[in-house]
């Protein structure tokens, strides 16, 4: 079977060494030295993007308009119907307030904590890729 996607087709015949190394239980390893730059490089984009979440004040817009409503939430106790500018705001599914909501009660209402979820929701979309680009075609390809 001849497939367009390369790895959807049977690997059963394949002579790529990494596919070999795999099927035998073996795997490639990377070097002490690159695993430690790989994590200082990932230790530092963490405390790049997380630890400034607080440092720039709310935008006005669509920043605003995932956060207010979970104000509204907490001080009211309606999480079934969002509120934002004095009416009704039903056009958004309301997973992202609701999540907005539980950053607040946990770590108080400020500008880091409404965007908390939306950072470790790209995070955990970076680490599905990667998990998913390892699995499909291998470690090198994932680092």
């Amino acid at each position: 079977m001849n497939s367009a996607f390369p790895a959807e087709t049977s690997r059963a015949g394949s002579d790529r060494p990494e596919t070999h190394a795999r099927a035998n239980g073996g795997s490639r390893s990377f070097d002490p030295w690159t695993k430690a730059i790989a994590l200082a490089a990932g230790a530092l984009g963490l405390y790049l993007y997380l630890g400034r979440l607080g440092s720039s004040p709310m935008q006005t817009g669509n920043e605003s308009m995932y956060t207010y409503p979970a104000i509204h939430m907490i001080e009211s106790g309606d999480y079934l119907i969002p509120q934002f500018e004095n009416g009704n705001f039903l056009e958004k599914p309301p997973l992202a307030w609701w999540l907005v909501a539980v950053s607040y009660k946990i770590l108080g209402v400020s500008v880091a904590a409404g965007r908390v979820p939306a950072a470790i929701v790209s995070l955990a979309t970076i680490l599905a890729v990667f998990l998913w680009v390892r699995r499909r075609r291998g470690e090198r390809a994932a680092a």
